[in-house]
């Protein structure tokens, strides 16, 4: 963590679960949640609690988390996904649930409160009680998630190979683009900035963003240090 000048380095000898970290997120009451390859560290500053397979947690290589408005946690691993409520209980999702495949590789929370999965194998829907194939008319199976994006107009944006799409009342516009169409890798939507602009990453490419549906890359030639993108941020003056 950084403060100020001030930089503290946190390991397993802290009680961090591995030192691979695939996200850090921060819930609504403060806690720091850690997604690591061995499961989940939760910061209770000066505590760490842990969450793997016993603990209730479905996987332990853990991919991504999200929370939604009702307080839930919701954490997407390699064998399913895993939900933790706000009286503590954890209850998993898997494919024998519905899942189209065990590995989630993208969550998100539409306007209606509804949780998208996103799979290897297409995308999934929790509507508050079960969870249900989720077909989206402009967007043709099989195809493979690389990742998800809630907006503030109330819409998706969804990655696949080499394909963008934004998804309103479950109908989808694709936003065309040669550079990102040739790509070999997945596209992953990542955040949206203070312009309302929608960034992305395109792994052997770089990343770019959407603005009134065109797309601008940056690539290693305009500066970047590699073409692989895995997080932004945006500061709150603005800088990215």
């Amino acid at each position: 963590s950084i403060k100020g000048d001030e930089i503290t380095r946190i390991n397993t000898e802290h009680g961090l679960m591995n030192t691979y970290v695939e996200d850090i997120f921060e819930d609504k009451e403060g806690t720091i949640w850690i997604a690591t390859e061995d499961g989940i560290t939760k910061l209770l500053s000066p505590r760490f609690i842990s969450y793997t397979p016993p603990q209730g947690l479905v996987g332990t290589i853990v991919r991504m988390i999200l929370q939604d408005r009702a307080g839930r946690v919701w954490c997407g691993t390699y064998r399913g996904l895993s939900r933790f409520d706000s009286d503590g209980k954890v209850i998993s999702f898997t494919e024998q649930n519905g899942l189209h495949h065990r590995v989630v590789a993208a969550l998100a929370e539409d306007a209606d409160g509804n949780i998208w999965i996103g799979t290897p194998r297409g995308m999934n829907i929790f509507d508050g009680s079960s969870i249900k194939q989720l077909s989206i008319q402009g967007i043709d199976p099989p195809f493979q998630i690389g990742g998800m994006l809630a907006d503030r107009s109330g819409g998706v944006w969804v990655g696949t190979r080499g394909k963008l799409y934004h998804v309103q009342n479950k109908k989808a516009k694709r936003i065309s683009g040669k550079q990102i169409e040739s790509a070999s890798t997945l596209i992953k939507p990542l955040m949206v900035d203070a312009e309302h602009r929608i960034w992305f990453s395109v792994g052997d490419i770089g990343c770019g963003f959407v603005q009134n549906d065109k797309i601008t890359l940056l690539k290693e030639t305009e500066g970047l240090p590699s073409s692989d993108v895995e997080f932004m941020y945006q500061d709150r003056s603005g800088a990215i």
